[in-house]
């Protein structure tokens, strides 16, 4: 995978919270942590990565360089928003994954 590529993944949200999730795993203070506290800074490690990739993605050159900070905030606010998108959605899919047949909840 080239650069560019790996870039654009992790500003897509996705690569941003499959990121998240696996330093949630991996780092022992994050994975010792509650399950609430987890979820928050999952949420916030997700924002980060995805911001942090945005501003490596202007830094090579791959985006134009946003022309004043009001372009900036929406730049990265919206690589944030996205991850934290991303993230709830792979948050559920982990949920969905562990419901069974048996419990109230599971559906029809």
């Amino acid at each position: 995978m080239e650069l560019q590529a790996f870039i654009v993944w992790l500003v897509s949200g996705s690569g941003a919270a499959w990121v998240a999730y696996t330093l949630m795993e991996v780092v022992p203070f994050l994975a010792n942590l509650v399950p609430r506290d987890k979820r928050y800074a999952s949420l916030a490690l997700a924002g980060a990565v995805a911001m942090l990739a945005q501003a490596a993605a202007v830094a090579c050159q791959f985006t134009p360089t946003p022309a004043d900070w009001l372009g900036w905030v929406t730049l990265l606010f919206s690589a944030a928003s996205l991850a934290v998108i991303g993230s709830q959605a792979k948050h559920g899919q982990a949920n969905l994954a562990t419901v069974t047949a048996t419990e109230p909840d599971a559906g029809p």
